[in-house]
């Protein structure tokens, strides 16, 4: 039988070693919390990537829906927006088309002859308007459009060219009675149509656009009117013809100042625009100087044989 007494004396001695388990149970809990505040502390830099750097919105220069030209360039005109084809039918800055130029096509002149020119040479070298015209015998819109072109070019005169630009083959003989007057009528084998190919390349027209397509390019031959599809409003494309017209009588159509003998250079192309067609050595001709060795009217500039270009009546 357990002493009351001892008993007592157990449980108040037992008191001591409880309390110094549980004070160094405490103390290994804080060496352990202390040491891990400690090494988060120390590879805080390492662990945890600060949030990035919220972007900055890029900033565009709008592109103004005008554009005042300068005195010498003509009037006002639209601004072409790359891909925008809202701006079809309107009056447009003037846009550079050497590409389009450069390119050759087949011709076929008013008294029968084929032969193959630049589009620069079929343009001739005066300082005039020029209608572009994609069509193709097949194309039912293209038919409908050409009697309002033609009734038109009286009241156009001399100042404007049209030149029709066939695509593929195809006999456009009955046509004759309804299509505008040209001096000549291109054909064009590129497969999609080198006047599409290079207007795409320009982003002023898509890959899947429909023919007609109608350009006017002005006295400098520089792109300044494009139109997709049948042209319906015929009283509005004679304003723009006659707006540009207009600009013959401005220094932005003056033809430029012939350099004079004392400033002529020994090389080939600074020759060129001198205003004598200089055949030295061959490097002359009236493709690769069109300034000088220009054709008369009525004539076309064509590839011979050699690659040599004569304009076509001077062809034996």
């Amino acid at each position: 039988m357990i002493d009351h007494h001892e008993s007592g004396h157990l449980e108040r001695g037992a008191l001591p070693i409880d309390s110094s388990r549980i004070a160094l149970g405490v103390g290994a809990l804080a060496a352990l919390f202390t040491g891990i505040t400690l090494w988060a502390l120390w590879g805080w830099e390492d662990e945890v990537s600060l949030p990035p750097e919220e972007p900055r919105l890029a900033v565009s220069q709008s592109v103004p829906d005008t554009v005042t030209a300068p005195e010498s360039a003509g009037p006002a005109a639209q601004a072409p927006v790359p891909g925008d084809r809202a701006l079809q039918g309107r009056l447009m800055k003037p846009r550079e088309v050497g590409p389009l130029l450069a390119e050759e096509f087949q011709f076929r002149s008013s008294d029968g002859k084929l032969g193959f020119a630049r589009l620069r040479s079929a343009l001739g070298g005066e300082r005039m308007v020029s209608i572009l015209n994609v069509w193709a015998p097949w194309c039912e819109p293209c038919k409908r459009e050409f009697p309002g072109f033609r009734a038109l070019q009286d009241a156009w005169g001399p100042r404007v060219r049209f030149l029709p630009i066939q695509l593929g083959e195809g006999d456009s003989s009955e046509l004759r009675a309804i299509m505008p007057s040209a001096p000549y009528h291109l054909i064009d084998y590129v497969l999609g149509g080198a006047v599409q190919r290079n207007l795409v390349a320009l982003d002023l027209l898509s890959k899947d656009a429909q023919i007609p397509i109608t350009l006017v390019l002005d006295c400098k031959d520089k792109l300044r009117w494009l139109h997709v599809g049948e042209v319906h409003d015929m009283e509005g494309f004679d304003r723009v013809i006659k707006s540009l017209t207009e600009e013959s009588s401005t220094p932005y159509c003056a033809a430029p100042r012939p350099v004079e003998p004392a400033e002529k250079s020994q090389s080939s192309q600074e020759r060129c625009g001198n205003g004598r067609c200089e055949t030295i050595e061959g490097t002359e001709d009236c493709d690769t100087c069109p300034k000088d060795c220009g054709c008369r009217p009525g004539r076309l500039c064509s590839r011979q044989a050699g690659g040599r270009h004569l304009c076509i009546d001077e062809v034996e």
